[in-house]
């Protein structure tokens, strides 16, 4: 059963890599990037400072921590020891779909770039929850730089679902653990 889901991963894959418009190969390499998260970042600080003034670094460093613990999870714990191939590193696929940045490491699962700005997304939500178009905006970006990990060539479906899923999780966790410890206060 698993391996009927991992080919049909691989399958779905190869459509949606070998389904981009050349036109907007450019668009997903720069989404992909980190430099394209700076406008993000400077929105979620301006935010942050709007909302709370001097004490809006403690928004930075809860941010900072809620990416830092999904990163160390997804690169340094899951990857190892799942070790699944990225598509790059898999020789059936090889000169099968398009490759527009370089190969990456080794393994793929999970997609640290979904986990990482879908945890970005998730905290952000708990600290604006009645700013609904703003978390619109950074769920949006979120879903961006995750298909864009498909159409670079660098992750299949199911290491972009699972990050995705992850970053969540360890946001609302987090965020859990502020409101229990009565420190919610502080950020909101």
């Amino acid at each position: 059963m698993l391996d009927n889901l991992l080919q049909y991963d691989k399958e779905l894959f190869l459509l949606i890599n070998n389904s981009r418009i050349e036109l907007l190969d450019s668009f997903w390499v720069f989404i992909s990037s980190t430099f394209s998260a700076i406008p993000l970042f400077l929105c979620i600080v301006f935010n942050c400072i709007k909302k709370l003034g001097k004490s809006f670094w403690l928004s930075i460093v809860l941010i900072a921590v809620v990416v830092g613990v999904t990163d160390f999870i997804s690169v340094h714990f899951l990857k190892n020891v799942f070790m699944r191939l990225r598509p790059s590193h898999t020789p059936e696929l090889v000169g099968k779909f398009h490759l527009l940045v370089s190969k990456g490491g080794l393994y793929g699962f999970v997609s640290s770039h979904a986990a990482n700005f879908f945890a970005l997304s998730a905290i952000v939500s708990a600290l604006f929850p009645l700013r609904t178009r703003f978390i619109y905006f950074v769920y949006s970006w979120a879903f961006l730089v995750g298909i864009s990990r498909i159409f670079v060539g660098k992750h299949y479906p199911l290491d972009v679902i699972f990050g995705s899923f992850l970053g969540i999780i360890v946001a609302k966790s987090i965020w859990a653990l502020v409101q229990k410890n009565k420190i919610k206060k502080l950020f909101i």
